[in-house]
C-alpha cells in the first residue's frame, strides 16, 4: 500500500473528529520557546503562509441526488467595496461577477463566510501575542505601537480571490490591533497590497502560467492508478458512494467539488442542522471518502520527490527564501513580517516541497509559519536590495530557524533537523529551498512543457510580464 494511503488511513480513524479539525475552529496560538533555546539570538523575521478562512463551496455542485445548496444557511461576509477595516484602508479593489452556489443563495461561489473573517482576525491576534511588543510570547519582532515605517514594515501578498484578500486584511487588522487604535482616514495613506493577476499567478498551482504542471500531475495520477492497494481502495470507495448516494460529485473523490460536498457541508452542519450530511452517508463511508480524497492529494503532492509540488511552488519558494536571507543578513530597510494570504493549494504543496507536509488536507485558516533567528547584535550585511560584494558569503553563521504549522512546532520534520532541538541551523532551510526555488524568469523556463507534451497537447508557454513582489510598509500614522 502506498505510503500516502497508509498515512491517510492511520490519521483518519474517526471522520467526525477529522472533519472538525478541517473546519478550523480551534482557537489559534503560537507555541512559545524556552528562554534557554534563545540565548544569544534575536528574532529577525517571520513569514506566514495562510489558507483563507471558512468559505462557501467553490462552485455550484450536485453533490448527490436531491442536494440543495439553498437549504444550507451559508452566512457570507459582504463583499468589500473599499477594503477598510477599523480605520485601516487597503489600496486594492476586487472586480468581478462571480456565480452563486444556488438559485436563491446570496453567496457567491467560494465567498468568505463571516466565520472565515473571524478565524483570521483571531489568527492575527495570536500572531500579535507571539511577535509584537515587549511582552511578546515568542520574540519582540515588531514594536507594540507599530510605527509602520521602514524596517518595521510588512510585506503583504495574496491571490486575487477576494476570500484570500479579505482573510489577509482581517489578519493584518488583528496583528496591528486596529480596533483599539485610531488611524487617519486618508485615502492617500492606504496600505499597499500586492495581488497577482489570475492567469499569470504563481501563489498557487497554475497550469495556465506553468503548463508543465499538467504533465507532472498526469504522471502522478498514472502512478497512483498503478498502485494496486491504493487504486483498489479508491475504486471500492467510489462504488460504495455510487451505491449509497446514487451518484453525484462526491463520488468522484477528486478536486474541490468532492471536498466541499463532504467537508464544507459537514462544517456548516455544526451551525445549521439543514446542512447535515444525509443518513446514507454513514460514518464509516464518510471516513473512507475523506481518506480517499486526501490519499490521492497526498500522492500528487509527494510523488517523484514532490516534483509537482516543487515546480508549482518554485517562484513562491524564491520569495520565501529571499525573505529569510534578507533577515539572516540583517539587510537594512527590509520587512520583518511577510504574509502570503492564499489557499490550501498553496500551504500543502509548499510544505510538501519542503518535506514537512503530514498528508492531511489544510483546514480553513491553516497557517505555516517560519521564524528566522540571528545572533544578537550581528551587523547588517548591506542595504536591502543591494547586490552583495563579490566573494562575500551570506552572514548565516549562528542563524537558526523554526517552522510551525497550526501554531505547533514542526522543525524536526525539516530534512537535517530531526535531532536539532527547538531551533535548527538556517542552512538546513536553505538546503531544503535552494534546489527548487527559482527567480521568476528561471521558473518560467522550467514551466515550459517538454517536447513530448507539446506534441501531445499543443501546449505552449504563455509569455507574461512577471508579477512584482515589493517589500511594503503600512504608511499609516496613529493620531
Amino acid at each position: 500500500m502506498c505510503a500516502a494511503l497508509v498515512g491517510a488511513l492511520a490519521a483518519l480513524v474517526v471522520a467526525s473528529a477529522e472533519l472538525e479539525d478541517y473546519c478550523g475552529r480551534t482557537e489559534p496560538s503560537i507555541e512559545a520557546l524556552a528562554p534557554a533555546a534563545l540565548a544569544g539570538l534575536e528574532l529577525a523575521a517571520v513569514g506566514v503562509v495562510t489558507r483563507h478562512g471558512a468559505r462557501a463551496p467553490a462552485k455550484r455542485s450536485s453533490c448527490w441526488p436531491g442536494f440543495d445548496p439553498d437549504a444550507i444557511g451559508w452566512t457570507c461576509a459582504r463583499p468589500a467595496e473599499k477594503h477598510e477595516l477599523d480605520g485601516l484602508r487597503f489600496a486594492l479593489s476586487y472586480a468581478g461577477t462571480p456565480s452563486t452556489i444556488g438559485e436563491r443563495s446570496g453567496c457567491a461561489a467560494g465567498q468568505l463566510l463571516d466565520e472565515g473573517r473571524s478565524q483570521h482576525r483571531a489568527l492575527g491576534r495570536a500572531l500579535r501575542a507571539a511577535y509584537v511588543g515587549e511582552s511578546a510570547a515568542v520574540g519582540a519582532l515588531l514594536p507594540d505601537e507599530l510605527p509602520l515605517f521602514g524596517e518595521t514594515g510588512l510585506a503583504l501578498r495574496s491571490s486575487s480571490l477576494e476570500r484570500a484578500i479579505v482573510s489577509g486584511e482581517e489578519l493584518v487588522a488583528g496583528l496591528v490591533n486596529a480596533s483599539a487604535r485610531a488611524f487617519r482616514r486618508d485615502a492617500r495613506r492606504a496600505i499597499p497590497w500586492t495581488v497577482g493577476e489570475p492567469d499569470f499567478e504563481f501563489i498557487y498551482p497554475n497550469a495556465k502560467r506553468c503548463p508543465r504542471l499538467s504533465e507532472l500531475e498526469a504522471a502522478a495520477a498514472t502512478s497512483f492508478a498503478r498502485d494496486p492497494e491504493a487504486s483498489a481502495f479508491d475504486a471500492r470507495t467510489r462504488a460504495a458512494l455510487e451505491f449509497a448516494m446514487g451518484g453525484g460529485e462526491l463520488a468522484t473523490l477528486r478536486g474541490n467539488g468532492a471536498l466541499d460536498c463532504l467537508a464544507a457541508t459537514s462544517c456548516q452542519s455544526a451551525v445549521d442542522t439543514g446542512a447535515a450530511l444525509p443518513a446514507n452517508l454513514s460514518g464509516a463511508l464518510a471516513t473512507d471518502a475523506w481518506a480517499a480524497i486526501q490519499a490521492y492529494e497526498a500522492h500528487l503532492l509527494s510523488h517523484d520527490r514532490a516534483a509537482w509540488s516543487r515546480l508549482a511552488m518554485g517562484a513562491l519558494g524564491h520569495q520565501v527564501l529571499q525573505h529569510a536571507r534578507s533577515a539572516v543578513e540583517g539587510q537594512l530597510g527590509r520587512p520583518k513580517f511577510a504574509l502570503w494570504s492564499a489557499h490550501d493549494t498553496t500551504v500543502m504543496p509548499l510544505m510538501a516541497a519542503l518535506g514537512v507536509h503530514d498528508g492531511r488536507w489544510a483546514p480553513y485558516a491553516a497557517h505555516f509559519v517560519f521564524e528566522v533567528w540571528r545572533q544578537s547584535g550581528a551587523p547588517p550585511a548591506r542595504a536591502h536590495g543591494a547586490t552583495p560584494a563579490p566573494g562575500v558569503a551570506p552572514a548565516t553563521k549562528g542563524a537558526r530557524v523554526r517552522l510551525l504549522y497550526m501554531g505547533r512546532a514542526i522543525t524536526a520534520r525539516l530534512p537535517g533537523c530531526a535531532d536539532a532541538g527547538a531551533l535548527c541551523a538556517y542552512e538546513q532551510l536553505e538546503a531544503a529551498l535552494a534546489p527548487w526555488s527559482l527567480p521568476l524568469d528561471e521558473w518560467l523556463a522550467k514551466c515550459e512543457p517538454t517536447q513530448h507534451e507539446r506534441a501531445a497537447r499543443g501546449v505552449w508557454l504563455r509569455a507574461a510580464a512577471p508579477v512584482s513582489y515589493t517589500h511594503l510598509t503600512l504608511p499609516t500614522k496613529r493620531i
